[in-house]
């Protein structure tokens, strides 16, 4: 696994644990990254929204965790696995989904946040 300290290489389509240092409202990834390791994202004060590109198949625990500014996010078709990367995230409302309902429901994980609520998700053919 990436980014769980298990490697001693990562690949540069991945992202490690805190990697990222966080200074700008809107989050821009590279369109070849696969995998958002755990807490990659975790307690950046000023992201606002985020668009996760087409590619991603894994966002691990916590990855955005205690983003406390974070209103909006988008995935991608290409998720697989999300281990509840939003975590502490309390202005979470709003979740953007590039596919339709059925595909979203297939995605193994928790997108809940701690409370076990999850924010809404817009899919191309509807709400969650």
């Amino acid at each position: 696994r990436y980014g769980s300290g298990t490697s001693p290489l990562k690949p540069m389509n991945a992202m490690g644990e805190s990697a990222i240092v966080c200074t700008c409202g809107v989050g821009r990834l590279t369109n070849d990254l696969e995998y958002i390791g755990e807490e990659a994202f975790a307690h950046c004060p000023n992201i606002a929204s985020i668009t996760i590109p087409e590619g991603v198949k894994v966002i691990d625990k916590g990855a955005f965790a205690g983003n406390h500014e974070l209103t909006s996010i988008t995935l991608p078709t290409t998720l697989a696995k999300a281990i509840t990367p939003f975590l502490d995230c309390h202005k979470l409302r709003e979740i953007r989904y590039n596919g339709i309902r059925q595909s979203f429901l297939r995605i193994e994980g928790s997108l809940s946040l701690k409370d076990g609520t999850m924010a809404s998700v817009k899919c191309l053919d509807g709400i969650l």
